[in-house]
Formats: structure tokens, C-alpha cells, sequence
């Protein structure tokens, strides 16, 4: 692949649901209310793009010129939304709970040093995550994406997490390599 062939995706959060937009791109974006959606519809969606730049007067992304990679870039707002426990991130970045929630809920914008400890704070607890040899919803929270990754119903992962029902080994399998995905996704989250 050749050096420079980087394409930069933003992910934002607005709203309840993730954006995904490509400022090379003229007039490109594309959102989903899950992350996994939006990942699976984004090179569905540069291709259409592409054939649209094709017959159009705004020409051809230079960067699609052969191979490209994608390279993630995330709103501290959609960062965020993929880290559902406050508390653990409150307790790793040493940032209060309450001025987590007033990011969470647009009531209070970070300055720069602290989008920096939060996404080196989510950073850690992927790295957390990716070391794990048993399942811990204690660490890892995220019931839609552990379900979504381990293709395991969504109500049973819930159950799992309650402790009302204890998953067989099979299943424990498949929640620990979810998690560890989860992990790093969390280690690969970079901000704008």
C-alpha cells in the first residue's frame, strides 16, 4: 500500500445515533443509532460515493486512487456513547462522574488536556479488556456491542451480566473474544 493512501473517518455521535463523515469527501456522510451498522455500511457507502463523484463535477478522491486504509478518528461525544460505564472511565481518568455526564449530555465541552485523559483513560481500559482471561461485565459494559461481536441475543447477554444465569463454557468463549474486540476497539479510539 502505498504511504499517503490513508482514508480519515469522523465519528460523531448527534442525536442518539453515530455519523460517520470523510473531509475529502464533498458532501459525504452516513449515520446508523449502532456503531456496527455503521462500520458494516461504510465501504458500501465510499463505493456509492465514488461512482457519485464519478458523474459529478466535484471529481475523484485522490486517496481512493488504489488501496486505501481506513483510519477511525472519534468525537469525544461518540466516544462516549461506546463507553457506557462512567464510573470506571470517572475512576481511570480521575475525571469526576459528574463532568463525564455533563459531556455525555452537551451541558459541559472539555477542554483540550481533557479530551486527551479521556481517550488515553478509554485507551487503558481496552488494554484492561484485551488482557482478560474470564469474562468481566464489571470492566466491560457494553451489552450491544458484547452481543452484536458474540452474536449472542441480547437479552441473554443481559442475563449473563445480572448473574441470573451462568453461561456454559461454549458460551463464555464466545462473550470473552467479544469483549476482547470491544477491547480493542477501545485501544484503537484516537480523537480528531
Amino acid at each position: 500500500m502505498e504511504k499517503g493512501n490513508e482514508l480519515e473517518v469522523f465519528i460523531g455521535w448527534i442525536g442518539g445515533h453515530f455519523s460517520a463523515s470523510i473531509q475529502k469527501f464533498h458532501r459525504f456522510q452516513i449515520s446508523d443509532n449502532h456503531i456496527l451498522n455503521l462500520f458494516s455500511n461504510l465501504q458500501n457507502a465510499i463505493h456509492d460515493h465514488m461512482m457519485f463523484c464519478r458523474i459529478s463535477k466535484y471529481g475523484y478522491p485522490e486517496v481512493l486512487h488504489g488501496e486505501y486504509e481506513i483510519k477511525y478518528r472519534y468525537s469525544i461525544y461518540a466516544a462516549l456513547a461506546l463507553m457506557p460505564d462512567l464510573f470506571l472511565l470517572a475512576k481511570e481518568t480521575k475525571i469526576s462522574y459528574a463532568h463525564l455526564r455533563e459531556y455525555v449530555t452537551y451541558t459541559r465541552k472539555p477542554s483540550g488536556l481533557t479530551f486527551k485523559k479521556i481517550f488515553e483513560g478509554i485507551n487503558r481500559i481496552g488494554e484492561k479488556i484485551c488482557a482478560l482471561e474470564k469474562i468481566d461485565f464489571a470492566l466491560c459494559s457494553n451489552e450491544e456491542l458484547i452481543a452484536e461481536y458474540s452474536h449472542i441475543p441480547l437479552c441473554d447477554v443481559q442475563a449473563y451480566k445480572s448473574g441470573k444465569v451462568t453461561p456454559k463454557a461454549e458460551t463464555q468463549e464466545k462473550l470473552l473474544a467479544a469483549m476482547h474486540k470491544i477491547g480493542e476497539l477501545y485501544q484503537s479510539m484516537v480523537w480528531k
